[in-house]
């Protein structure tokens, strides 16, 4: 996506959250995520495997899944598995 702009995205962000209950793991997650796609050249899609994830943001393995589940649920994410030996891909989701 083109015009994904990362500071803007991270703003909106932080307005919804003054308005809106998120888990710990959800906003590390997503914070996570975020810094990981600007760091790769403003990308909104990006491959990592669970274990960077785990490792960045303090997550337990079940912990990440919960905070990735519901960051999907919300619309904030998509994921697509990866295969047996592939990380998942994750897409940011533009908020509005």
């Amino acid at each position: 996506m083109a015009n994904f702009n990362f500071h803007k995205e991270k703003n909106i962000f932080m307005d919804w959250l003054m308005m809106n209950r998120m888990s710990t793991g959800e906003i590390v997650l997503w914070h996570t995520l975020m810094n990981i796609g600007n760091r790769m050249g403003q990308k909104n899609q990006i491959n990592t495997p669970s274990s960077t994830l785990m490792s960045m943001t303090g997550l337990s393995k079940q912990g990440m899944y919960d905070a990735r589940k519901k960051l999907e649920k919300r619309g904030m994410i998509r994921v697509k598995q990866g295969s047996r030996n592939q990380s998942p891909i994750y897409e940011m989701v533009p908020l509005k």
